[in-house]
């Protein structure tokens, strides 16, 4: 890598962190509120209180490792793990393009927090260099949101990882992405509802809604899965995160607060025992494991 390169790739990164630190102002989000990034993976949002993570030891279908950099609860975006309105703000970066049912993520976002923050792929991106796990191209059409199942042909989803290979080494294509990220990107900020529209090839049936049980030999420490660079990123982070929260290093009581049995969406859910190893629902009695320091609430819906 020669100087120039060099200087373009520490301007990307600055670049790149400083736009995630302007959305706080941009956004209007307080000091005092309370915030939840779903799905923020390699890349939390700064302003994060709390986490929910899908998939932490899977990366299959991210940019790197999952950073649990504050409090994080494993649970589904389409079926919140969290009380109405526990929160002030949410944030879904890059999360409601994966997911089978945007509907019922959407009203999960409306229902959990007062205000919010929503980012995917516009339809240029997705044309240029989709992913081929991208279930949903989202567009904002009048600030109502769009969902348009994919349909790409197989020499588009043939080519998408030879223009990522070359994404990844070329730094001025990078500098390109960047400096056209607002035409690459769907944004959109809503104030307690999110007007949408979901166009299926065909109609969505009844759906079931059951525990997800994770994988028996999960490792208890999840930052084994880390380099050393992505151990002091998340060191970096957790510091930046520490002088910007809303409390200095959340603690993980404070978490139970605002948490509700993801099933019968009616019990609050607390340790079972001392040992402080699994949870369980007031309402419908069903438990839930702790693995590596984090509530596994997490669901799966089936048709």
């Amino acid at each position: 890598m020669n100087a120039i390169d060099f200087a373009l790739k520490v301007y990307l990164h600055w670049k790149s962190f400083i736009r995630n630190i302007s959305k706080h102002y941009k956004y209007g989000i307080s000091r005092d509120s309370l915030v939840l990034d779903i799905g923020s993976g390699n890349q939390p949002f700064f302003r994060t209180n709390v986490a929910c993570e899908k998939y932490p030891y899977d990366s299959s279908e991210r940019g790197g490792t999952f950073l649990n950099i504050v409090p994080t609860v494993v649970g589904d975006a389409q079926r919140l793990p969290f009380k109405d309105k526990a929160f002030d703000f949410v944030v879904a970066s890059h999360v409601l393009e994966h997911v089978p049912y945007p509907e019922l993520m959407v009203a999960e976002l409306q229902r959990v927090a007062k205000a919010g923050y929503i980012e995917t792929p516009s339809r240029i991106a997705e044309t240029i260099m989709g992913k081929c796990f991208h279930r949903w191209i989202v567009e904002d059409k009048d600030n109502k949101l769009i969902f348009s199942e994919e349909h790409f042909s197989d020499e588009q989803r043939d080519i998408w990882p030879k223009i990522y290979e070359f994404a990844n080494k070329s730094i001025p294509f990078q500098y390109f992405m960047l400096k056209n990220e607002a035409t690459l990107s769907t944004k959109y900020l809503f104030m307690n509802e999110i007007a949408f529209e979901v166009n299926r090839h065909e109609s969505l049936g009844n759906l079931n809604i059951v525990k997800s049980t994770p994988q028996s030999k999960l490792p208890q420490n999840i930052n084994s899965f880390m380099s050393k660079k992505q151990k002091m990123k998340k060191l970096f982070l957790k510091l930046f995160l520490s002088i910007t929260s809303k409390k200095r290093f959340n603690k993980t009581e404070d978490l139970f607060s605002l948490l509700q049995c993801p099933l019968c969406q009616k019990g609050d859910v607390n340790y079972v025992d001392s040992n402080k190893q699994s949870l369980k629902c007031s309402y419908c009695d069903e438990t839930f494991p702790i693995i590596s320091g984090m509530p596994w609430l997490d669901v799966d819906i089936r048709q």
